[in-house]
């Protein structure tokens, strides 16, 4: 496929994309295959199918970030930005491995270049963490694979799909029936409405993204359906905000457990005391923790 606009730009070392996403898988619409990751972008109402093909190594990432529509200078730069918020280019790996130390040093070097992907905005992030809500992965990544696919838009080129996640207005105006037949459960379908609407009334998440992590996540638990566990996680996956820790996910207590306390299960009280001594990079940390124990030691 022959490109409109082509730019490639270097990406925060260290960051290792396959072992990124073979961690977690990225969730619709993004799709990676053959060391790209696809989807459309909404910029200014206009849907962009966009590509980006990985290069250099794990210590001098690059990205050639390919745009198959017409587009202005204004709305490359928005795509730009929005990539590198989806593979978190702002987390500084080497400031996280000095808060690990030695003590983890093992970790940190098995997964070396592991990042968590971002949803590019807060609105998708916001989503994607009701949709995690109580079960697994897999099977959240299956739900919001069939929001996408029924609900989002795309565009077409050469016969590939590029979706975009749905919007706040076309969730809002569908009924509960219908996003259930989504895979939604009937709650989820109820909190997705709820959000898309307090979005449509004048709640702008992105002026969320200027208040205090405590201050936002009582407006997150405010909102219909947000309790402690789900806000904790859009902290980090819709606003960055890597202090925050889900130290009731049962994944991270099993972690915790395993590599730090050495029994069965971990409290979410003793993951949170634990974890105050990393300071911002709690969520990070607690991820490579997550991460390890999820590739190597879950099955002993």
């Amino acid at each position: 496929m022959k490109p409109y606009k082509s730019i490639e730009i270097k990406l925060r070392p260290p960051f290792n994309i396959s072992l990124t996403f073979e961690a977690t898988p990225p969730a619709y619409p993004s799709i990676f295959e053959d060391n790209c990751l696809y989807r459309a972008f909404r910029v200014e109402g206009k849907l962009i199918p966009t590509m980006i093909t990985f290069k250099g190594n794990v210590d001098h990432p690059r990205a050639e970030i390919k745009v198959f529509d017409e587009v202005s200078e204004r709305q490359l730069r928005e795509v730009i930005s929005l990539v590198k918020r989806h593979l978190c280019d702002d987390l500084d790996l080497k400031e996280v491995y000095k808060t690990m130390g030695e003590g983890f040093s093992w970790i940190s070097k098995e997964l070396y270049g592991l990042k968590p992907w971002l949803a590019p905005t807060p609105f998708e992030g916001i989503i994607l963490s009701i949709a995690f809500q109580q079960i697994s992965i897999k099977a959240a990544l299956s739900i919001i694979k069939s929001l996408v696919e029924q609900v989002g838009d795309y565009v077409e080129v050469e016969g590939l799909r590029f979706y975009s996640f749905p919007t706040p207005e076309k969730l809002a105006s569908m009924s509960i029936e219908d996003l259930r037949k989504c895979k939604l459960s009937l709650n989820k379908a109820r909190y997705v409405k709820a959000l898309s609407q307090e979005v449509l009334k004048g709640l702008s998440l992105y002026k969320l993204e200027t208040l205090s992590t405590r201050e936002l996540y009582d407006v997150l638990t405010s909102l219909k359906g947000i309790g402690k566990w789900t806000a904790e996680l859009a902290l980090l996956i819709a606003f960055k905000r890597w202090e925050s820790l889900p130290s009731d996910d049962l994944g991270i207590r099993k972690a915790f457990a395993k590599i730090i306390f050495n029994k069965p299960i971990a409290s979410a009280q003793e993951v949170a005391t634990y974890a105050e001594r990393w300071g911002m990079y709690k969520g990070p940390i607690a991820y490579y923790l997550l991460i390890y124990y999820e590739k190597f030691l879950r099955h002993q």
